[in-house]
């Protein structure tokens, strides 16, 4: 019979067998243990990992600043937006390639990372142009707008990216 799939996880109506219920265990903790917020706060607030996500964040920009003016005017033969093209691909991938192994410090898995940084730099490109759509069809300055996107863009990415996509994956005990 289907059931709820999560990930590896298949939740049936009539009763799971005790894979599925530990599965079940690791995505849900129990619920009366609470949230650990000492923990989440311990994972978010690490100077040393935020230290090195800026660090990653302003190659990336670089690399992008540098490909956009490269392929494109005033120094390229090519036009602007085949410029920011270009700009953005390789960005994102030296995004990837720092965060996955310089502020997380992982190795491997990259189908399972790669893909959850792809569905985070989406959503939220599409959360700020969307905002940013809003601000201008509301009469907000150009200034207002761009300081607006470079502080919730890079702290939103902070946030899922630590929280979700670069997550440690929960042990099973052995």
């Amino acid at each position: 019979m289907p059931g709820l799939v999560w990930g590896n996880l298949v939740l049936r109506p009539g009763g799971n067998d005790s894979t599925d219920a530990e599965r079940y265990r690791q995505v849900f903790p129990d619920p009366a243990a609470g949230l650990n917020l000492k923990r989440l706060c311990a994972r978010l607030f690490d100077l040393a990992r935020m230290a090195r996500y800026a660090t990653v964040g302003i190659a990336a920009t670089a690399t992008y600043l540098a490909v956009f003016n490269l392929v494109a005017a005033p120094l390229g033969p090519g036009r602007p937006f085949t410029g920011h093209l270009a700009g953005l691909c390789l960005s994102i991938l030296v995004s990837y390639t720092g965060h996955h192994a310089y502020t997380f410090r992982r190795s491997g898995l990259h189908g399972r990372y790669f893909a959850r940084f792809v569905v985070i730099t989406a959503a939220l490109s599409v959360l700020s142009s969307a905002a940013a759509f809003a601000c201008d069809r509301t009469g907000y300055s150009a200034a207002a707008i761009s300081l607006l996107v470079t502080m919730v863009y890079p702290a939103g990415s902070y946030l899922l990216n630590t929280l979700w996509t670069f997550a440690e994956q929960q042990r099973s005990p052995a």
